[in-house]
């Protein structure tokens, strides 16, 4: 079976690992052609991930075109920025009636579309009974390192989301699978904001408490937003809600609570960012979480905190003060 991952970055790679034992020939295709050199020639992504291993079976190629040709399931884990026109960029070529899944947690800013309605606005419309989302807690690095992940497949199809869920099943790597495919996207992007929240919060040394609140606060809003988009309450304390949440908040290896906990030590965000050297998708996400939310007249407190921080200019310290001086919410 020929699997096909666009994006070669931190992430595609790791999903790219995690399938390479299962199937004979995966191809990863990436814009950075330094990337796909280097594994090519030394088995290592030496960008994202220096010094581990890379299995055999993973090849890199050098054309979007010739990475999907003939590949009988095709995952697009660009940022979600470069989704519309890496989707573009393969429409011609893409094979009919396979699974074609969005691994990448954001929404489209201007647009304010999730990942799979940027795809179904990009392809024809038979294939869009085949595009799914892959979603839920899963740090890169942890993936490669063949640490026990399980995430969640969404898709309006069921065998489509059967269909992902086989193709990764191993005894380190489970899927499971949701029909709500807007639940599992919203809770998937936005949980990025609130992480920066909880950063924001150690940065500035205010302990467990502050965090706490941030995180359970901030989950209650994202559910509020994903109900008004048309999801389940349900799946935001599930999976790709509560646990990615939970992951993203806490974990050092996450790139959106490490923005945040710098924003709360006192230093810029292009600094923080052009020293990051990967996408922070909480950042865009803020942006369209706060349109979103006053569009569909959703209390979104922290949230709109962490926009002013990120947009407005105003002060870490500031926007914990207001945000806590805010009434109680009534959910």
């Amino acid at each position: 079976m020929k699997v096909c991952i666009l994006g070669a970055g931190s992430y595609g790679t790791a999903l790219a690992a995690a399938l390479a034992p299962l199937h004979k020939n995966v191809v990863v295709w990436d814009k950075d052609l330094g990337v796909l050199e280097s594994i090519a020639a030394h088995r290592e992504n030496r960008r994202y991930h220096p010094g581990i291993v890379l299995p055999e079976n993973i090849h890199p190629v050098f054309t979007a075109q010739e990475a999907v040709e003939d590949a009988q399931m095709v995952l697009l884990a660009v940022p979600s920025n470069a989704m519309r026109k890496t989707a573009l960029q393969v429409a011609d070529f893409l094979p009919a009636h396979i699974p074609i899944i969005a691994a990448a947690k954001g929404i489209e800013e201007g647009t304010l579309l999730t990942m799979t309605q940027v795809l179904e606005s990009c392809l024809p419309e038979p294939f869009h009974p085949y595009i799914a989302v892959l979603s839920g807690p899963s740090f890169a690095r942890e993936i490669l390192l063949g640490h026990p992940t399980v995430m969640t497949a969404a898709a309006r199809w069921d065998r489509v989301a059967r269909n992902c869920q086989k193709a990764f099943a191993s005894p380190v790597f489970r899927i499971d699978i949701s029909s709500d495919i807007i639940g599992v996207q919203v809770g998937g992007a936005l949980k990025n904001v609130v992480a920066i929240a909880a950063g924001i919060a150690e940065g500035l040394g205010l302990g467990h408490n502050a965090r706490a609140a941030i995180m359970t606060g901030g989950l209650a809003e994202v559910a509020l937003l994903a109900v008004r988009m048309g999801g389940n309450p349900i799946t935001l304390y599930g999976l790709s809600g509560m646990g990615d949440l939970v992951l993203t908040c806490t974990g050092a290896l996450s790139r959106n609570r490490s923005t945040g906990f710098a924003l709360g030590q006192g230093r810029k965000l292009g600094e923080i960012l052009a020293e990051l050297g990967q996408v922070a998708e909480g950042v865009s996400a803020a942006h369209s979480a706060y349109v979103l939310s006053t569009q569909k007249h959703v209390s979104m407190p922290i949230c709109h905190q962490v926009y002013q921080v990120l947009y407005e200019g105003k002060s870490p310290e500031q926007a914990i003060k207001d945000w806590m001086a805010l009434p109680s919410p009534e959910f």
